[in-house]
């Protein structure tokens, strides 16, 4: 059985694949962080309104496709916290696709999301979106 917080990052995980990026307010704290070292997208933000900004503006918005699939989900319910890989395929607005393989771990807070890191080929995504 999955368990709350597993659930929450699939829904997380169904916002992206369906390019929702207000979709995900009802799921996130009001001090949400996001942090993607190296992303192309720039990626240390805080805070709810910029965090559905960015999501929606810098990231999701580049793509006319997106299928992220996690597998290997684990839950750490001492540190309230879900670790899940990914494998993604990507279309873009540019005409480019590409794949990429890479690892969510996210912060659970009070029944949503607090921290979401995102660790990717980060090279990959710039030469597909520059």
């Amino acid at each position: 059985m999955m368990g709350e917080n597993k659930e929450l990052v699939q829904r997380m995980v169904h916002c992206f694949n369906s390019l929702d990026a207000d979709g995900l307010s009802p799921i996130i704290t009001d001090e949400v962080k996001h942090t993607a070292g190296g992303s192309a997208f720039g990626a240390d933000i805080e805070g709810r309104d910029d965090f559905l900004k960015y999501m929606r503006d810098r990231v999701l918005a580049k793509f006319t496709s997106v299928h992220f699939d996690t597998y290997n989900v684990f839950e750490d319910k001492e540190r309230n916290a879900v670790i899940a890989e990914w494998r993604g395929e990507f279309k873009l607005k540019n005409g480019r696709s590409f794949s990429s393989k890479g690892v969510f771990i996210t912060d659970i807070k009070d029944g949503k999301i607090d921290w979401v890191r995102d660790y990717f080929d980060t090279e990959k995504t710039k030469q597909a979106t520059s």
